[in-house]
């Protein structure tokens, strides 16, 4: 990780390279093909804020979620995507 966080139009406080966006029951992740993305729906407002500020927003957390872990594993594989940049 780079230490840094990165902005787009839903979050300025995203630090997960591999994030996307959110609303108020979701949070959208890069997904596993070029283009794609992962769509992770909460039951409340409260667990997507939990799980958004505990990993999405944290340089150190982000590292911890599976999501993130399954996409460091992926560009690490020998077909790599194309990284998005944010």
């Amino acid at each position: 990780m780079s230490g840094k966080c990165y902005t787009n139009a839903d979050s300025k406080y995203a630090c997960c390279p591999f994030y996307k966006g959110e609303d108020r029951l979701s949070i959208r992740c890069e997904g596993l093909q070029r283009g794609s993305t992962l769509v992770n729906l909460f039951p409340s407002e409260g667990r997507k804020l939990r799980f958004v500020t505990g990993y999405c927003r944290s340089v150190k957390r982000c590292e911890a979620c599976a999501i993130h872990a399954m996409m460091q594993r992926l560009y690490a594989g020998p077909n790599p995507p194309t990284p998005i940049l944010h």
